[in-house]
């Protein structure tokens, strides 16, 4: 199989799989109560996918402990702004009732969307460069994004 191919596979293949069925839950929600909960699901979803994506870039970044290391700060930094622009958007949490039955399905709703958004910038990560991209950073370029997963996939499943 092609590398791109396989790089389009993973990067792209479950975050669609996910959203669909948040979608779907949400079409076809009857109450509030069930609103709530396909929230719920899609921001699951859209957590369990970033958190493949974290861990997938910390398996292809394995042998580089300045970039890991920076990656952890990075995320505990964003899960810090996750949370507190949470507690902007929603400053009166702790008064009962205040934002009504649909709260939960709101809340589900704003951090899936933030959710959503990091792991988009964490893809680039698995993506790469391309070739000649001076300001790519830390990210591997495309061919040696290849030549990881080929070390990857060679070796003997268990």
């Amino acid at each position: 199989m092609n590398i791109k191919v396989t790089l389009l596979f993973i990067v792209i293949l479950p975050f669609f799989s996910s959203a669909n069925s948040g979608s779907s839950c949400i079409e076809t929600a009857m109450t509030q109560s069930s609103m709530n909960q396909c929230a719920g699901i899609r921001y699951k979803a859209a957590d369990a996918e970033l958190t493949r994506v974290y861990q997938k870039i910390r398996e292809i970044y394995k042998d580089d402990k300045v970039l890991l290391s920076k990656l952890k700060e990075s995320q505990l930094a964003w899960i810090k702004l996750r949370n507190a622009n949470f507690k902007l958007e929603y400053p009166y949490t702790e008064v009962p009732k205040y934002y009504g039955s649909s709260f939960s399905m709101c809340a589900s709703g704003f951090n899936a969307q933030l959710t959503l958004h990091r792991t988009e910038y964490l893809k680039r990560w698995l993506i790469g460069k391309k070739e000649g991209d001076v300001c790519g950073g830390s990210q591997k370029s495309e061919w040696q994004l290849e030549k990881a997963l080929q070390s990857d996939y060679s070796k003997p499943f268990k």
